[in-house]
């Protein structure tokens, strides 16, 4: 930001920074929620989502959002692929 040296407020044009002119240049961030956290927006237990998530279980579901290894012991989903899936269910 500059300054107008003869006040205190700042000049009426002020440049972006190149920082800023690259972040707004990316695509928006996609939301990652937790596993965890799953369940509260699907009301789907964990053991029924591992299910959903096994190809070789009777409750496979290939419509059901890809898990994403965030770390060793973790995962997330998207959060606008598990919205479209709820609204996808509620259709149905």
């Amino acid at each position: 930001m500059t300054f107008d040296k003869s006040s205190s407020e700042p000049a009426a044009s002020v440049s972006p920074l190149p920082a800023q002119a690259a972040v707004a240049s990316l695509p928006a961030a996609r939301v990652i929620v937790r596993a965890k956290d799953m369940r509260k927006l699907t009301g789907i237990p964990d053991s029924t989502r591992a299910d959903k998530e096994n190809p070789k279980s009777p409750r496979f579901d290939p419509t059901w959002p890809k898990k994403i290894r965030l770390g060793a012991r973790s995962t997330g989903y998207f959060l606008d692929e598990v919205l479209a899936w709820l609204e996808k269910q509620r259709k149905a």
